[in-house]
């Protein structure tokens, strides 16, 4: 759960199983633990898009932060957020040609959070500058 903390708002499975576990052999692991926080309601899961989505109560997103830094994880599992967001923000921008923008924006405009703070963390004194920048080109479209 520690390592949820990291997003700033709703996430897809794919999006947790990128930046949760440590091997490809976890992956199973990490969603069946996803599985069991819904169902003990520490994670909300939305049904009602397109895709299914999930997140944290603020208030366990909170606790489950102080466990992340407890654990010395967070520089980590922040590099993973960011590495993940810049890659969907680089699948998103191939479909800009394809896609009305209001289609566009239905389908990414929800990483918003995420991205905003993956750059907080880029940009910071422990983040990495260069992931920074190609978070923030990479966003010129949401805004």
């Amino acid at each position: 759960m520690r390592r949820l903390a990291v997003f700033a708002g709703a996430f897809d499975l794919d999006a947790a199983v990128s930046i949760g576990p440590d091997t490809a052999g976890d992956r199973n692991t990490f969603i069946e633990l996803i599985h069991n926080l819904v169902l003990k309601s520490l994670i909300t899961i939305d049904l009602t898009g397109p895709d299914v989505s999930y997140r944290l109560l603020d208030t366990t997103r909170l606790y489950a932060w102080e466990k992340l830094a407890e654990a010395q994880e967070a520089a980590t599992i922040c590099k993973r957020h960011a590495d993940y967001f810049k890659r969907v923000l680089g699948v998103s921008a191939g479909e800009t040609e394809a896609m009305s923008t209001i289609s566009w924006l239905r389908a990414h405009g929800r990483h918003l959070p995420n991205v905003r703070a993956a750059i907080e963390w880029a940009f910071s004194a422990e983040g990495d500058l260069d992931l920074a920048l190609d978070l923030t080109i990479g966003a010129v479209p949401l805004w």
